[in-house]
């Protein structure tokens, strides 16, 4: 089996997952734990993911660890899979490749940035399928993980409506927890909708893709602006931000893991967060009462935003799954209405 890169670089391994093969953008994660969360995280739909950990599946799977009913990734590659691992991934539909160049593989990305690639069978015409698969910027990928009609969750006060762009299931759980009622929405339920049923705050959820192909969720993000509370989480976010006016931009390989150190601007508190996101917000230029919350210790890039009055939002993961608590304060401030 065959690891093939856009830029003509060949990676020979041994199948690791599900038979098959599989094209889309090659990322990395430096989570060292959360395989589960990371292969079902409906936000890597239309990628193949590099785990760093040089062993991935120690521990078996866990109960209630899947963010999703199944795996919306488009392909996974490791260093060194455990038996554990590979039945999950052949459970799970995974086409999956184990390579032991797993560390020059992410030196590529982050010098290159991130790339098409496609795991294969043979290298018969495999680098003309790599570089004629379209770029995950330009692929609609939300009908392929969101809702398709409203579905109550829960019953709760006050109740969120979510607009799903592949809402990971620990939002919801974080959401369901506080007492919440909420309602899954998909990306293109008209906000009328939202506001006769009720909803005392919208909630952008994160998702897959190009923030800027869902003008669905910008026009609906206008539409609510003054009506109700509104928040983003990842993908989110950035629908806020561009909806309001703010540049939104892909970055060069993104953040993934689950050690992002972010600093609270106003607390000035550390929090390590995880993290799962290719596009950005452009701090330069943004509209008037458009404000930065906070700001990565990483690369300086902006990882949370308010309007007041409008929205709130953040580029982390509050909920985590997998990765440290330290950000569930994003949840506070829906329990608030603080925007």
């Amino acid at each position: 089996m065959y690891l093939v890169l856009e830029n003509g670089e060949v990676f020979k391994g041994e199948p690791a997952g599900a038979p098959g093969e599989s094209l889309g953008e090659l990322v990395f994660t430096t989570s060292m734990t959360g395989y589960q969360e990371v292969i079902t995280d409906p936000s890597y739909a239309g990628q193949i993911v590099v785990m760093t950990a040089a062993v991935v599946g120690a521990y078996p799977p866990a109960p209630g660890a899947e963010q999703a009913p199944v795996a919306h990734l488009a392909g996974f590659v490791v260093r060194e899979a455990t038996e554990e691992l590979r039945r999950y991934l052949r459970s799970m539909g995974v086409v999956a490749i184990e390579v032991a160049e797993t560390r020059e593989l992410v030196k590529t990305v982050r010098d290159e940035g991130a790339m098409r690639a496609g795991i294969f069978e043979s290298l018969d015409g495999a680098l003309e399928r790599v570089r004629a698969h379209p770029r995950l910027e330009d692929l609609p990928l939300l009908d392929g993980v969101s809702v398709s009609a409203p579905i109550l969750v829960s019953d709760g006060e006050p109740l969120v409506g979510v607009y799903d762009a592949g809402v990971k299931a620990g939002i919801v759980r974080e959401l369901v927890r506080r007492g919440f009622g909420v309602v899954l929405y998909p990306p293109q339920e008209p906000p009328e909708t939202l506001l006769r049923d009720g909803v005392r705050a919208v909630l952008l959820s994160n998702g897959p893709g190009n923030p800027l192909l869902a003008e669905s969720l910008i026009k609906a993000a206008r539409s609510l602006a003054g009506q109700v509370p509104l928040f983003g989480i990842c993908f989110g976010h950035q629908i806020l931000a561009a909806a309001f006016g703010a540049r939104v931009y892909k970055m060069k390989f993104g953040h993934r893991g689950a050690n992002h150190p972010v600093l609270e601007l106003e607390s000035k508190r550390v929090l390590i967060t995880a993290q799962n996101h290719g596009f950005a917000v452009d701090e330069r230029g943004l509209p008037p009462g458009m404000e930065v919350t906070h700001l990565s210790l990483f690369d300086g890039t902006v990882e949370g935003l308010r309007m007041p009055g409008v929205f709130h939002s953040v580029q982390f993961h509050p909920e985590a799954s997998p990765g440290p608590w330290d950000a569930l304060g994003f949840f506070g401030w829906l329990e608030k209405g603080e925007n």
